[in-house]
């Protein structure tokens, strides 16, 4: 007899989903983490911070929505050798079998937020010099 598995969902750079990729920036760092951390901490519906420590550079959250279903969540952000920001995340369901698919849709809804509100964050470039 098998083991019941916990429902997981988690970036990764060749998914063939374009929105479960790892993300790769040229935002500082600190501007990319604040933005996760507060996407973690409520400003997603059902978010809430459990831990996290930017200079290790992991956010750890739970998301519970309106059933009973909770799910664990990890958020990676550091700096690759170039000097990138990047971010990966992955979730899991506490309860064992499935959760039909809560813990990808939940990370989806992260990453698109994520990806929003990267977007609207200046980009260093060379203001000021004529093109």
């Amino acid at each position: 007899m098998t083991e019941p598995r916990h429902a997981r969902a988690a970036t990764d750079p060749e998914a063939a989903d374009p929105v479960l990729r790892d993300r790769l920036w040229a935002i500082p760092f600190d501007s990319v983490w604040q933005a996760a951390y507060r996407l973690a901490n409520g400003g997603l519906r059902g978010w809430k911070i459990a831990s996290a420590d930017d200079h290790e550079g992991f956010i750890e959250a739970t998301v519970q929505g309106l059933g009973s279903w909770v799910h664990d969540v990890r958020i990676e952000i550091g700096l690759d050798a170039d000097g990138q920001t990047y971010a990966r995340a992955v979730i899991s369901a506490r309860a064992a079998g499935t959760d039909l698919g809560r813990a990808r849709r939940r990370l989806r809804r992260f990453l698109k937020a994520l990806d929003r509100a990267v977007a609207r964050m200046p980009r260093p470039g060379l203001a000021g010099r004529d093109a």
